[in-house]
């Protein structure tokens, strides 16, 4: 009931200005499952490139920052490395 209560307020109040209020007020934006799930498949697409030999350049110029960060994306090459 909570998380649906947080969800109701979510869409109720979202307006353009809410990544800011969020940021002023030092909450964070909650991660729908369904955002997660998109995550954990970009990750793991990313994943198999990296493992498949492709490079951080042309990785980071076709995902967004906005969909992974920098710091996550070094992550997940260092993830993919041979070992």
């Amino acid at each position: 009931m909570n998380y649906i209560n947080r969800i109701i307020k979510h869409i109720a109040d979202g307006n353009e200005y809410e990544e800011r209020m969020v940021s002023i007020m030092g909450g964070t934006v909650e991660e729908t499952p369904s955002q997660k799930l998109k995550r954990l498949e970009d990750e793991r697409i990313i994943l198999n490139l990296f493992s498949n030999g492709v490079g951080f350049e042309p990785i980071r110029k076709s995902v967004s920052e906005d969909v992974i960060s920098n710091e996550r994306l070094l992550e997940l090459q260092k993830l993919a490395a041979p070992k």
